[in-house]
C-alpha cells in the first residue's frame, strides 16, 4: 500500500500521492525533483494487532482465574451432598441391624463396624468418600440405636476441607466444621455415650 502523502526533501513541499502505487515516480509540484512513492510503514499497525492480542490474552487469564475456584467450589458441594447420601444409606443400614441385634450398633471399630453391615448394604462405594477416596469412619462402638443426637459415622478429617459429614444414630446426617466437631458431641443430651463417642473419635484425628 502507497502513502498517502510525502515530503520533498529539497523544497519540504507536502506533496498528496494520490493513486500512484509504491515504487511510482512523481514530481515535486514547486521545485520538480522526481520522488518516488514509498509504502506505508505498517510497523505501527503491527503493534496495535500485538497489543490487542495481549489484552485478550490477559483478559482470558483473569477470567479462568475467576471461573476456576466457583467451579471447584461446587464441584466439592456435589461431593459433599453425595457423602450425605451415602450417610443417610449407612443410617438405614445401621437401623436394620439394630433391630436385629436388641438394639446394638455393631460391637467392631472403624471400618471394621461398617463391615458388619455388608449383610445389610452390599454397595461398596457407599462406604466411601467421593473426595478423598477414603472410608467412612465408625465410631458408634457400644451406642444405643435410640442415642438420636450421637454421632456414629463420621468422615476422615480434611476429606472436604475444613467440612465433614456427620451421621448421627437417629439416622439424619450434619454438615460441621471439623474443628469444632468435639465441642458439637460433648453438648449432646446423652453424656454417657457421648463420652464413648469422644474415646473412639480422637484416634482419627479430631
Amino acid at each position: 500500500m502507497a502513502a498517502k502523502q510525502i515530503v520533498c526533501p529539497q523544497c519540504k513541499t507536502l506533496i498528496e500521492t494520490g493513486n500512484n502505487p509504491a515504487g511510482s515516480t512523481i514530481s515535486c509540484p514547486q521545485c520538480s525533483t522526481q520522488l518516488t512513492v514509498p509504502a506505508v510503514n505498517n510497523s505501527a499497525k503491527t503493534i496495535l494487532i500485538v497489543l490487542a492480542a495481549v489484552a485478550v490474552i490477559i483478559i482470558g487469564i483473569i477470567t479462568v482465574a475467576f471461573v476456576l475456584p466457583a467451579f471447584g467450589k461446587q464441584r466439592e458441594m456435589a461431593q459433599l451432598s453425595i457423602c450425605v447420601s451415602n450417610m443417610k444409606q449407612i443410617g438405614t443400614a445401621l437401623y436394620i441391624y439394630a433391630g436385629d441385634n436388641k438394639d446394638k450398633l455393631p460391637p467392631a471399630k472403624g471400618e471394621d463396624g461398617l463391615d458388619l453391615l455388608r449383610g445389610y448394604l452390599a454397595d461398596e462405594s457407599v462406604y466411601v468418600c467421593k473426595s478423598s477416596g477414603s472410608k467412612y469412619i465408625y465410631i458408634g462402638e457400644g451406642v444405643n440405636i435410640n442415642s438420636g443426637d450421637t454421632p456414629v459415622v463420621i468422615e476422615r478429617p480434611g476429606s472436604h476441607g475444613d467440612k465433614v459429614n456427620v451421621l448421627y444414630a437417629d439416622g439424619h446426617v450434619s454438615t460441621l466444621s471439623g474443628k469444632s466437631i468435639r465441642d458439637e458431641i460433648a453438648s449432646g443430651s446423652d453424656r454417657k455415650n457421648a463420652e464413648i463417642v469422644l474415646k473412639n473419635l480422637a484416634k482419627y484425628g479430631y
